[in-house]
């Protein structure tokens, strides 16, 4: 992971660490930005990952994952993963 594909925050750190538990290599994952500034995730080359990794990712990083996915006649199905940091409210 090169540092312009880095996470940028302490919840997107820790959502490598938890997809690391689940057997994704950390070099694999690349983090941006949409062009309205909504952060994203994926893994290689818009490949997927299994919904029980993101659910456990999700469940222990207080972020929301939500897949963008589709198919490409060349690739088959490719998908990056939106983030929303939940916010606690006291």
């Amino acid at each position: 992971m090169n540092s312009s594909n880095a996470p940028s925050s302490p919840n997107e750190h820790k959502i490598v660490l938890l997809l690391g538990m689940c057997g994704i290599k950390k070099d694999w994952l690349k983090f941006n930005e949409t062009e309205k500034d909504e952060r994203f995730f994926s893994l290689g080359h818009w490949q997927p990952i299994k919904p029980n990794d993101i659910g456990y990712a999700e469940r222990h990083s207080g972020v929301s994952i939500n897949e963008i996915s589709w198919y490409d006649e060349d690739c088959g199905w490719q998908c990056y993963y939106t983030l929303t940091h939940n916010s606690v409210v006291n």
